[in-house]
């Protein structure tokens, strides 16, 4: 009797290790699945982008020539006649000139767009935690900052700089919206449905709710308390979050806090 018992408790002790290889086999296949769909996708827009990234290298470059033209002609001609010209048209010529470079700075933002788009590097494991911390590190924040950061911050496929450029950009912002006497950002994550959920939680002067869309649109700014937010920044945060198979959210209620929420496959 003792041997019989002796081993069916060997049988069940087997099979509980077989179906936890079994379970842990197919959640390695599962995750394995979801990083092969995600390289593919991204490298099918990595030939997507580099495609874009051609068109709009040609198409600054053909915009810049007669923009850079107009500029110096209109210097000259306000240089070398300033005598022979009334004020008016010393302020329409300096208009000319100032239009004339924020028309290059324009389009050099839209340069800059398009070449964040493209990928050049493969996915790798990347040290979240380590990343962050490099990432404040490097922002400086003013010492009355309160900032918490999770343990053990999950490890995540990722191109690292572009990741380091999602910290960078939330994390900068939630320093810089910031008017608070007793200021705090909380930087968490959970994981739900396949997906790494990472927050960035700020005590700052908020967002307005119709505002929420237009922030990540390129070249959108919102005004708030005499600061402003540039949208480009957000916007290159979106595309990139996006390449790599996220979303991006934002939560805030005015002169409360905000919290900006991006997911990563896991």
């Amino acid at each position: 009797m003792k041997i019989n018992l002796e081993s069916q408790t060997l049988r069940l002790a087997l099979f509980a290790e077989r179906q936890a290889r079994i379970k842990a086999e197919i959640a390695l296949k599962v995750q394995q699945t979801a990083l092969s769909k995600l390289k593919l996708s991204l490298n099918t827009q990595k030939r997507i982008n580099r495609n874009l990234d051609d068109f709009a290298q040609v198409l600054t470059h053909d915009l810049k020539a007669p923009l850079r033209g107009i500029s110096n002609l209109s210097a000259i001609i306000r240089q070398d006649f300033a005598t022979q010209l009334n004020q008016e048209a010393k302020v329409v010529l300096d208009l000319l000139v100032n239009k004339s470079v924020q028309m290059q700075c324009f389009i050099e933002s839209v340069l800059k767009y398009s070449k964040e788009s493209v990928s050049t590097t493969e996915l790798k494991c990347q040290k979240t935690s380590a990343i962050v911390s490099e990432v404040i590190a490097m922002l400086s924040p003013p010492i009355n900052f309160e900032i918490i950061i999770a343990d053990d911050l999950p490890n995540v496929y990722y191109e690292e700089v572009k990741l380091r450029q999602v910290f960078q950009n939330l994390i900068s912002n939630a320093i810089k919206f910031n008017n608070k006497e007793f200021p705090k950002i909380e930087i968490g994550y959970r994981i739900k449905n396949g997906n790494v959920i990472f927050t960035i939680k700020d005590n700052g002067i908020g967002i307005e709710p119709n505002n929420f869309k237009k922030i990540f649109n390129v070249f959108q700014t919102t005004d708030s308390e005499n600061e402003t937010l540039n949208g480009l920044g957000l916007a290159i945060v979106k595309r990139i979050v996006q390449q790599h198979g996220g979303e991006i959210f934002v939560k805030s209620k005015s002169n409360v806090s905000t919290v900006f929420t991006f997911t990563v496959p896991y």
